[in-house]
Order: structure tokens, then sequence, then C-alpha cells
């Protein structure tokens, strides 16, 4: 019954942490859909700003240029055919690097790129009405096209080139338009043009900084919100280890020591045990056996020691008794050498005896020996004569 309470708490234990386990699974998948995907819209709102501020970059350096080859006419008082065709070109890849840029930009973009065309189509007016207005001043009634600064004449030729009535042939008309040309009269414009320009790249890099910001913001609070389970999980961990701790691991620890120091010999340990669980009652139930054993081995002991006192008694007599026997022994064995000795002499004295015996006796039949080959010779003698009488 105790064993089963036991396991009942043990499961519910891991029951608990179980669950626990469940709800924070739960928890980083809410933080993950509320946060990860705003996360993922911050972020295309980055790349599609970082995408923006490379265009308008790239606005500002064609602006630049054209800033650059402005000023390079002005100083040389447009005598130079390369540097206005060169501006001519850069002109033209502003306008279509907008138009492209219109094509793949976010609608805030296309507003600004419109404010920003709207802004270029005004000064280029502005540049078209003074310069037609001038070269009419002039006497160029064959005026067809007129563009920012390719001034087209009758046959499409450039100012750098011009076809030019005869009335006028002997003129410079580069020199004379050189006071009319729209980089001249019109750089405030220009100039308002590029701080409209660096207004909206400014704006676009204050919001991908917010952008940039927010997302940083939104990425501390889901690590803040998934570090919270995990530091939960680790309370409710460390807590419930504490507390398994306390109410088994320790008493079992105590006991098992208990029962090896009692197991080495030392029958007065007895286990301690706080917790008011089965444990308490192993503990108490052990400490009973221990105190039964105890007392059994001191019986015990008594009993020896009763037993090893009759036993030194018996062994005591027994020791007399052997002695005394050994003693008889001794003397026994010392009368029985004397009679060896005595019958070893008796012995040897008939031994010679028999041996003097034993030479006349040999003496003897030697004798009756040489007697019976003389007696046979005599014989044999004795039949020779009565043959031979």
């Amino acid at each position: 019954m105790k064993l089963q309470q036991i396991e009942h708490s043990t499961r519910a234990v891991i029951l608990i942490v179980f669950i626990f386990l469940i709800m924070a699974s739960g928890w980083f998948a809410i933080i993950y859909y509320n946060y990860a995907g705003s996360n993922i819209d911050q972020v295309k709102q980055i790349e599609v700003l970082q995408e923006d501020l490379g265009h308008f970059l790239t606005l500002q350096s064609l602006h630049k240029n054209l800033y650059r080859d402005r000023l390079a006419i002005v100083n040389q008082d447009g005598s130079d055919p390369l540097l206005i065709d060169d501006f001519e070109a850069n002109y033209e890849e502003y306008y279509q690097t907008i138009e492209s840029l219109k094509a793949s930009a976010s609608q805030e973009t296309i507003d600004d790129l419109n404010n920003l065309i709207s802004a270029s189509s005004s000064v280029r007016r502005q540049d078209l009405e003074q310069l037609t207005g001038y070269l009419s001043s002039q006497g160029l009634a064959h005026l067809e096209e007129v563009s920012l600064i390719n001034v087209s004449v009758s046959g499409n030729q450039s100012l750098a080139d011009p076809v030019l009535p005869n009335s006028v042939q002997a003129a410079n008309p580069v020199e004379d338009l050189s006071s009319a040309l729209p980089i001249a009269t019109n750089s405030v414009e220009f100039d308002s043009l590029t701080q409209l320009l660096d207004r909206i790249y400014q704006k676009r890099k204050s919001q991908l900084t917010s952008s940039l910001f927010g997302i940083e913001a939104s990425s501390i609070k889901l690590q803040l919100y998934s570090i919270l389970p995990s530091v939960l999980l680790i309370i409710v961990l460390v807590v419930s280890y504490l507390r398994v701790k306390e109410t088994y691991l320790l008493p079992v620890e105590s006991l098992t020591r208990t029962a090896e120091e009692f197991g080495k010999g030392n029958y007065r340990a007895r286990a301690t045990v706080k917790a008011r669980n089965e444990l308490s009652t192993l503990a108490s139930t052990f400490n009973h056996m221990a105190a039964q054993v105890s007392q059994n081995q001191g019986q015990l002991v008594d009993r020896v020691d009763e037993q090893t006192k009759k036993y030194q008694v018996a062994i005591n007599s027994l020791e007399q008794r052997v002695a005394e026997r050994t003693s008889e022994l001794s003397s026994a064995k010392k009368s029985l050498e004397t009679k060896v000795v005595e019958r070893t002499e008796d012995l040897e004295k008939q031994v010679k005896k028999l041996k003097q015996f034993n030479k006349i006796a040999i003496g003897r039949e030697l004798k009756m020996v040489e007697l019976k080959k003389e007696n046979k010779k005599l014989k044999a003698e004795l039949n020779e004569l009565k043959k031979n009488g």
C-alpha cells in the first residue's frame, strides 16, 4: 500500500510537469503567431524601405551629376557641346529611372516620385518658357522643338552646331543664348528640387530606422516572452526537485547511510527521518528492527561468553589430563627404552652364539663331506681290488 502511494505521488509530479510543458508549448506557439508574424511583415516592410532607399540614392546620385553638369555648363557659358550632350543624357536617365522605379515601388514611394516628377516638370517648363522667349527675341522664328537644353531648329540640329538663317549666321548663337540657359535662370528651382529629393530620402531613412527599432523591440519582447516560460519551467522544476529531495531523496539517503553503518557493525546506528510519509514509517520499522537485532546481538554475546567459559574449563581440564597422560607416556617410554636396550643386548649375545654355532656346524659339515668323499674313494679302490683278485 505504501509503495503504491509513492508511485501515485511520482506520477502526479510527472503529470504536472508534462501539463506545464504542454502549456509552455502553447505559449510559445501564441508568441510565434503574434510576434513572429508581425516581425515577418516588418521585415518585408524594411526590405521595401531598403529598396526605396537604394532607389532614392540612385536618384540623388543622378541629381548630383545633373547639378555638376549644370555648374560646368554655366562656368563655360554653354560653349562645350559634349557637356550639353552629357547633361541631356543624364536628364533622360534621371526620368527613365523614376519611371522604372514606379513599376516596382510602394504606393507611398510612387506618390513621392510623382511629386518629384511634378516638381521636375515645373522646372523644365520654366526653363522652356525662358529659353523659348529668348530665342524668339533673337529672331529664331523656325524654332520647332525646345527641350531643356537640346534646342532644335529647322533640321533637328543641336544648338552646338545649329542651322540658322543667314541674318544671324555671323553671330555666335551659343554665346548669345548663354544668358538664357535655364541653368543660369532656374538655379533656385533646381536647388528646391534637390531639397525635395533629400526630404524624401530622409523620410524613407527615418521610416527605415523606425521600422528597425520596431522590429528590434518586437524581437526583445519575443525573447522576453520566450524566456518567461523557460524561467517558470526552471522554477517549477527546481521547486519540484527540492520538494522531492526533501520528501524522498534525503530520507532515503539518511536511511541508506544508517543501514551501511549498521551493516559494518555499529548496532547503535538509528535512522532519523523527519518527513511525515511512508519513509518515516520505513525508518521507524528499521529502527525497531535494529533495536531487536542489537538486543539479540547482546543476548548472543552473553551466551557466547558463557559457553566460552565452559569450554575454557573443559579445555583446562583436558590439558591437565593430557599433561598427566603425557607424563605417564614419558615414563613408559623411558622404561620401554631401557627394556629395548636390554633386550637388544641379549639378542646381540644370542646372535654371537648363533654365529659361533653356525661356524662349528659348517665346519662339521665340511668334514663330513670330505669323509664321504674319502669313503667313496675307498669303496672304489676296494671294488677294484676285488675285481683284480
